[in-house]
């Protein structure tokens, strides 16, 4: 028996606020980083941009009236029925655009 699960995602105007802050932090430790060429630094301020790229890319739209399958991997994970900018886990497979009203 298939059963829908609605998954409640986390605000996209939040995330994006958040990773710019984070990705400004990184900035700033590579720079701080780079004067005095701390190698160490360098390498792990260019792996957390790195990682705040890949997780900016979990950014995605829901519609009024619509929904958004999330799958992992292609197991299904949850719908997202919350209208508005919303942020996942980037690894997920978003299929778009299911109607959540019927038109018969």
């Amino acid at each position: 028996m298939n059963r829908e699960l609605t998954k409640n995602v986390p605000s996209g105007y939040t995330a994006i606020a958040v990773l710019l802050a984070a990705f400004a932090g990184a900035v700033y430790w590579l720079v701080q980083s780079a004067q005095p060429y701390n190698t160490a630094g360098i390498i792990s301020a260019s792996v957390i941009m790195t990682v705040l790229i890949v997780l900016a890319c979990g950014f995605f739209m829901v519609q009024p009236n619509e929904a958004r399958v999330l799958q992992l991997f292609g197991a299904y994970v949850g719908t997202a029925r919350e209208a508005g900018l919303r942020w996942a886990n980037p690894f997920y497979s978003i299929k778009g655009g299911v109607s959540s009203s019927s038109k018969l």
